[in-house]
């Protein structure tokens, strides 16, 4: 989709602030929240003011899209997720286990 949004461009399927690395999805959980524009510039400050409102008005032009794009996003990051623990399963319990071992001596030392 050609983009008619000064501050909004998209790369690689999704959507970030013209020029930059900040995806919008970002800013617009900040301000699905209820976080003032002002608020999240103050949080990104190499961000001017009217871009994160460019966001916001690009994504209150495009809520319906946009909102499912950001679904799909986070389905996908899920997805990733539970493929990267379940890989690394015996890893985590070998971990938890040293841990758990470390702490039992450590507790055993001090009394």
């Amino acid at each position: 989709m050609a983009l008619a949004y000064p501050h909004v461009e998209e790369r690689d399927g999704s959507y970030y602030i013209q020029g930059s690395r900040i995806p919008i999805i970002t800013l617009i959980y900040h301000w699905n929240i209820g976080e003032a524009p002002e608020s999240i510039q103050r949080k990104y400050p190499t961000l001017t003011l009217a871009e994160v409102y460019g966001a916001v008005v690009f994504y209150l032009d495009h809520r319906e899209m946009l909102d499912k794009h950001f679904a799909q996003i986070r389905q996908e990051e899920e997805a990733i997720r539970a493929e990267f623990e379940a890989r690394n399963a015996p890893f985590r319990e070998e971990m938890k286990r040293r841990f758990a071992a470390l702490k039992a001596q450590d507790e055993a030392s001090a009394s």
